[in-house]
C-alpha cells in the first residue's frame, strides 16, 4: 500500500494508520475481560460482597466511563461471574 503511495503523502498515511492502530489497542484495553474481572475483585469486600458504587469507583479509577461500569456489571451477571445478592449487590462466584 505504502509502495503505491507518493511519497511526499507516506509520512501522513502512516502516521494516522499508527494513529487507528493506538485508538483499538486502547478500546481493547477498556473491554478486556481480565481488566473487568480485575475491578470487580478490587471492588470486592471482605465478606464477597460487590456493591456497584465500589465497582464505579475502581473503574472510574480505571478511566472507565459509566456507560461501560453498567455494562462490565451486566455482562459478568450474565455470564455467571457475579449473583445478585440485593439491590446494586452482588457476590463474586471467580474471586
Amino acid at each position: 500500500m505504502l509502495a503505491n503511495t507518493p511519497s511526499e503523502l507516506r509520512s501522513e498515511m502512516i502516521n494516522r494508520i499508527n494513529s487507528k492502530y493506538k485508538k483499538q489497542n486502547n478500546q481493547f484495553e477498556k473491554s478486556d475481560g481480565g481488566k473487568a474481572l480485575e475491578i470487580l475483585r478490587k471492588a470486592m469486600k471482605k465478606d464477597g460482597s460487590i456493591e456497584r458504587r465500589d465497582v464505579g469507583q475502581q473503574a472510574i479509577k480505571e478511566g472507565i466511563d459509566e456507560p461501560e461500569i453498567s455494562t462490565i456489571l451486566t455482562k459478568a451477571e450474565a455470564e455467571g461471574i457475579l449473583v445478585r445478592a440485593g439491590k446494586d449487590v452482588w457476590k463474586l462466584i471467580e474471586p
